[in-house]
C-alpha cells in the first residue's frame, strides 16, 4: 500500500527552496521519471518527444527533465541525450534515496513504461499532488484517469507525449493547484489502511474456506 506519511505535498517554502538546490528555476517546467534504465522504462519515448517540441516556436524554453534511476541502457539513453542535443535539458540523476524530495520538487512525473504490474512511482507521485504523464498499460489503468490526475497516451506515441508536455507547461497557476489536489485525492483508495484492511479480509476468507474443507 501506499505510505501517504512519506508521499504527501511538499510546503511551498521547501519545494522552492529545493528546487533552487538542483539549479531548476521556479519558472522551469520540471519533469522527472523515476525507475530502472531499461527498455520497458521506455525513456526514449520522452526524449523523442522532447525533440519533436524543440523543432517547434518556443522550442524547450524553460522545460527541464530528470531521470533517476541505474540499469543497462544508461549508456544508450546518454548516447541519444547527445545526438539530439538535449544535453541542456535533460539530467541523469542516477542512483537517488531522496525520491520523496525530488517528487515533491516535480512540476509532473513521466512515466512511459511499455508494461507495469501496478507502477508504484505513479501513485507516489500522485500522492504528493504531481500529476503523472502515463503510457497506457494495465498497471496505470488501475488509478490513471485522463485529465483529472494526468495525461494518459500509448506507450509508443511521442506526439502524444509532446502534446502532453506542452499542455502541463500552458496551464495557469489555478489550473495546477486544481490539478494537483485531484492527483491527491485519487489515490485514497491505495492508502496502506485500506490495502492492509482489503488483504486481512482475504487472507480472513482463504483461511475460513480451509476450515471448513479440511476441520480445525
Amino acid at each position: 500500500g501506499l505510505d501517504r506519511q512519506v508521499f504527501s505535498p511538499l510546503p511551498s517554502q521547501a519545494r522552492d527552496s529545493f528546487r533552487q538546490e538542483m539549479g531548476i528555476s521556479q519558472e522551469d517546467l520540471f519533469l522527472l521519471s523515476v525507475g530502472e534504465l531499461n527498455l520497458n522504462k521506455n525513456h526514449q519515448v520522452v526524449l523523442e518527444a522532447l525533440s519533436i517540441l524543440k523543432r517547434r516556436p518556443g522550442g524547450l524554453f524553460h522545460v527541464r527533465y530528470g531521470i533517476c534511476g541505474e540499469g543497462f541502457a544508461r549508456p544508450r539513453l546518454e548516447r541519444e541525450i547527445r545526438e539530439r542535443g538535449l544535453e541542456g535539458v535533460v539530467t541523469l540523476y542516477g542512483y537517488r534515496q531522496d525520491i520523496p524530495k525530488l517528487l515533491g520538487c516535480a512540476d509532473a512525473t513521466v512515466f512511459p513504461s511499455r508494461r507495469e504490474g501496478l507502477g508504484m512511482a505513479g501513485l507516489e507521485s500522485l500522492a504528493m499532488g504531481v500529476p503523472v504523464l502515463a503510457a497506457d498499460n494495465r498497471g496505470t489503468r488501475e488509478y490513471m484517469i485522463h485529465g483529472k490526475n494526468g495525461l494518459i497516451y500509448p506507450w509508443d506515441d511521442p506526439a502524444g507525449f509532446g502534446r502532453g508536455i506542452a499542455l502541463l507547461r500552458g496551464m495557469d497557476q489555478p489550473r495546477r493547484e486544481a490539478l494537483s489536489q485531484r492527483c491527491v485525492d485519487s489515490v485514497a483508495p491505495f492508502d496502506r489502511t485500506k490495502t492492509r484492511a482489503a488483504m486481512k479480509a482475504v487472507y480472513g476468507e482463504m483461511d475460513r474456506k480451509v476450515r471448513e474443507r479440511y476441520g480445525g
